[in-house]
């Protein structure tokens, strides 16, 4: 059996939950075949794996969400959009249902340069009308550039190689389910995806402290993220969570309730059986948290939310325990944080 597991922003290159559980999962299954479809940013020259990969792994293949081989491309003479793929680019750009079909295909049978048809006359007259209908006092250059960046990844990514698998299993929603929704619909093979967090609450937190985005178009980046969540859940044929409160958003945000399942991470027992216990005369009540030190974790907040707590019980005492390469800058702040309060 030949499994291929998709992931954005982990395995290989960086360490995390994600990340070790791929692993796990790899080196336990070691009959099955797995290919890695790694999701990143852009091609870089040299990145360096944080794990060894296991011998059942044949392949480990990069899809960039900004790659100028496929924005570019190569040239195609002009050429308007059907009737039924306008009103399917039209349903992406105005609706909370899009045709995903009809897009995914159309991406499939054309060999068109992303940068032409995001310059192209359809594409500029679906974003005028959008514009006029909701977004007019706004200067429509920056609309437009907007639109662009929005669009620009998703279908980048509907544009990427394919991979022929016996099953795709994403290991979260977004661009990883969008991608894994195309292998789907065009090996008509079986799509599995597992949620170890949620991923559209996730960038919907992230936009809304993000400097990057104006405040009038996060709702735009928001609802995207929530279309293309929609998309995954749609089309997996399976949804997994690893609590009954995931379940319950992934429900919310759009998944059918009977294709959810709740799996939860299991614990080594007999691995933590020596730890050490408390020594006698320890008065201090420790609490820890094994985490990366990253944004997304919002170690600030729990860091500020440990100085009240400590004021009311000044007994308590923090252990962060967790891995601060990977936003070195992040985790200097948070130190630094941490100096000032003097706790």
């Amino acid at each position: 059996m030949k499994v291929c597991l998709i992931v954005e922003g982990a395995y290989p290159y960086i360490r995390g939950g994600v990340s070790s559980w791929m692993q796990n999962l790899m080196v336990r299954m070691p009959d099955v075949e797995f290919v890695i479809e790694t999701i990143v940013a852009r091609p870089e020259e040299k990145r360096e794996f944080k794990y060894e990969i296991p011998s059942n792994v044949s392949e480990i293949r990069e899809t960039y969400l900004l790659d100028d081989d496929v924005i570019h491309g190569r040239r195609q003479r002009k050429r308007k959009l059907s009737k039924r793929e306008y009103e399917a680019f039209e349903s992406l750009l105005f609706g909370v249902d899009p045709d995903w079909k009809t897009i995914i295909q159309f991406f499939e049978e054309r060999n068109v340069s992303l940068n032409s048809f995001l310059i192209g006359e359809d594409f500029l007259k679906m974003v005028q009308t959008y514009y006029m209908e909701h977004f007019e006092r706004m200067i429509f250059s920056d609309f437009l550039w907007t639109m662009r960046s929005m669009y620009l990844p998703l279908f980048t990514i509907l544009k990427s190689q394919r991979v022929e698998c016996d099953l795709y299993h994403s290991v979260s929603n977004g661009y990883a389910g969008l991608w894994a929704t195309a292998q789907k619909l065009f090996y008509k093979k079986p799509f599995l995806m597992t949620e170890h967090g949620i991923y559209t609450r996730e960038r919907e937190e992230e936009i809304i402290k993000a400097n990057w985005v104006r405040g009038v178009y996060k709702d735009l980046w928001i609802d995207q993220f929530k279309k293309i969540g929609r998309c995954g859940y749609t089309y997996a044929d399976k949804v997994v969570s690893l609590f009954e409160e995931a379940r319950q958003f992934q429900i919310e945000l759009g998944c059918p309730r009977e294709k959810t399942i709740v799996i939860p991470n299991g614990v080594h027992a007999k691995r933590f059986e020596g730890i050490p216990q408390k020594e006698e005369g320890d008065d201090w009540i420790h609490v820890g948290a094994v985490l990366r030190v990253t944004p997304i974790k919002d170690v600030k907040t729990l860091i500020s939310s440990y100085m009240l707590a400590k004021q009311q019980e000044p007994k308590l005492k923090l252990w962060i325990m967790g891995n601060m390469d990977e936003d070195p800058e992040y985790a200097k702040e948070c130190k630094n944080m941490v100096e000032n309060l003097k706790i």
